[in-house]
């Protein structure tokens, strides 16, 4: 298990490419990369950077792995664009609703309150020059889950091709697949969108081509309490869980990283918001799930795209 989810490579051999042989060692040292990258940039790990700059930062200046430093600086920009969704320096809202630890619970108003007023990554201060982060008030705490695991995904994709593998999937638990190369038997790779209400019905067929698909609900990480349903994935602007008739969204995009950050931000938005945005994360392609129930099944997709289309649908 790593990234909190079991991760599948899957490498075509072709001729004149690598061997059987070289292709499981190749998915060996991509797995260990992962591994690395993931104890450095993991705030449950307690010996991680992340989790060393969250227990400094408030105090000084921390220099950080360029890795680290690249993560901050795109989150910062994302945070920008997206008008505040996508805030990864909001770490204790997660703790506060008992997602980190799986017992769920609801804060109180002024909890929350307190939280979103103390943290967000306007707090998070950069230093190009010397590398090295520091936060400007005591409060701010990062978790990088929603734009790391993207970047690792990426990372050991590029050191699988970099190695000679020329097709393959990349299957990293259901909301992160990446496809390069010629898909075995097939003219394209395909993928079932599945319904956020019971993951094993699919509700969509998508033959797409090279690039990775995302996706992103709160149907995994639920609890409930006094009969109401709380997700896990939280509005940084409220400090709740999302709650509109969004229940999923799926995304094309060209690398991980990119399909991380937009599908998380897209679902938090819901549509009609997530549609004014869409030129943040070009070029990509769309699925929207939402609640009809003037539909047969009571849900309705709609599809956007920005630049070439990623996937079409098959009939």
């Amino acid at each position: 298990m790593l990234l909190g989810t079991l991760n599948v490579i899957l490498l075509v051999e072709e001729p004149g490419g690598p061997s059987g042989e070289q292709l499981d060692r190749l998915a060996a040292r991509a797995f260990t990369l992962m591994s690395g990258l993931e104890e450095e940039l993991s705030k449950f790990e307690p010996e991680s950077e992340v989790s060393l700059l969250n227990y400094l930062g408030a105090e000084r200046s921390v220099t950080v792995a360029p890795e680290l430093f690249s993560l901050l600086s795109l989150s910062r920009d994302y945070w920008r664009k997206t008008r505040g969704v996508f805030d990864p320096a909001l770490a204790g809202l997660s703790a506060a609703w008992g997602f980190d630890d799986g017992c769920g619970r609801v804060p109180s108003d002024r909890e929350i309150a307190l939280l979103l007023e103390a943290g967000g990554m306007d707090g998070v201060i950069l230093d190009e020059e010397s590398q090295s982060v520091s936060f400007s008030r005591p409060g701010v705490a990062v978790d990088l889950g929603g734009i790391a695991k993207g970047f690792i995904v990426d990372r050991a994709v590029a050191s699988l091709r970099e190695g000679g593998a020329r097709a393959g999937a990349f299957l990293s638990g259901r909301s992160t697949l990446v496809f390069w190369g010629q898909a075995p038997d097939e003219e394209h790779w395909r993928v079932g969108v599945a319904d956020p209400r019971d993951p094993d019905r699919m509700r969509l067929e998508l033959q797409v081509r090279e690039g990775v698909v995302s996706s992103s609900s709160a149907s995994e990480r639920r609890f409930e309490v006094e009969g109401r349903e709380y997700g896990h994935v939280l509005d940084p602007r409220t400090g709740r869980p999302v709650s509109h008739r969004g229940l999923g969204v799926t995304v094309w995009t060209p690398d991980a990283l990119v399909g991380d950050v937009a599908s998380t931000s897209l679902f938090v938005l819901g549509r009609d918001e997530g549609e004014e945005i869409l030129d943040v994360f070009s070029p990509i392609s769309v699925v929207f799930l939402e609640e009809d129930s003037l539909t047969t099944g009571g849900v309705t997709h709609t599809i956007h795209t920005r630049g070439d289309p990623g996937f079409v649908v098959v009939d």
